[in-house]
């Protein structure tokens, strides 16, 4: 059973809880976790070419200390590659808001929302959800360009879904208030979806070096992006999602009702 933080949340607490949601929600989540594994394993499988072709390029290119070659296959593996990634990142986004949907009704109360109900809100958002994804890609990516700004900016700016999802803001409005809700909790919030995130990719990493060990080419692996080895361990790394993925929606929503509950207090406090 999931009740909605009556009081601060300890960084356990708000792990422990999203545990809790994660159980509750996660019938009604996995086939869109499913779902989003398999566009990520087709995006992958869809790269094998493409990386093939760089790895070949680049080993050529380094190895005749050719720098405009190697800045030239590295520019046309970009450009066959930044579509589908921006595709495969819109979808995936898409399906993580509505993997929100279900958490979100628990957390509320309600009865269990299926993955088609979950599908439809999300969609009655989706432009909003697209938005969001860019802007907030943008501001990370471009931040990290300068290392601390896109840091800092990704512990401010992670909890945009959920009010998107849950109250039907807009993209700019999600993203203040989630700006708003992180003020003075940077941390705090960070090392919360860093435990979280690590979760998913252990096991991200674990279906990998499975897939490795199952297809018994770890020297391949270590020599081409593109081996079979690699192939099979990300598809089972990407089938590692449909039970890491829905556990971190589940903590962005039980964060998000934690950092409003200290917003309140500290509102009522003030006006006390």
């Amino acid at each position: 059973m999931y009740f909605k933080p009556t009081g601060p949340l300890t960084s356990g607490g708000v792990l422990t809880a999203g545990w809790r949601l994660y159980a509750l929600a996660f019938r009604d989540c996995r086939m869109l976790a499913l779902v989003s594994a398999l566009q990520s394993a087709l995006l992958a499988a869809w790269l094998v070419e493409p990386v093939r072709r760089f790895h070949a390029a680049s080993l050529d290119a380094m190895s005749n200390l050719d720098v405009p070659g190697l800045n030239a296959s590295a520019l046309q593996f970009a450009r066959a590659a930044a579509a589908p990634a921006a595709i495969s990142l819109l979808v995936s986004a898409f399906l993580f808001a509505a993997m929100m949907v279900a958490p979100l009704a628990h957390a509320a109360g309600e009865p269990a929302v299926g993955p088609f109900r979950a599908l439809l809100l999300a969609a009655r958002r989706l432009h909003w959800i697209v938005l969001g994804t860019a802007l907030t890609t943008l501001l990370i990516v471009g931040g990290m360009l300068v290392l601390i700004p896109g840091i800092y900016w990704s512990g401010r700016v992670p909890m945009w879904l959920v009010p998107v999802i849950a109250e039907g803001a807009s993209a700019p409005r999600a993203i203040g208030r989630s700006w708003e809700l992180t003020r003075g909790h940077w941390w705090r919030v960070s090392t919360l979806l860093s435990v979280a995130i690590t979760l998913v990719c252990l096991g991200w990493a674990g279906g990998t070096w499975i897939g490795v060990a199952l297809a018994g080419h770890v020297a391949p692996l270590l020599r081409s992006a593109a081996s079979p080895a690699w192939l099979l361990g990300t598809l089972l790394a990407n089938a590692s999602c449909v039970f890491s993925l829905p556990y971190l929606a589940a903590v962005l929503v039980v964060l998000y009702d934690d950092l409003e509950m200290r917003a309140m207090l500290a509102s009522a406090r003030l006006a006390g």
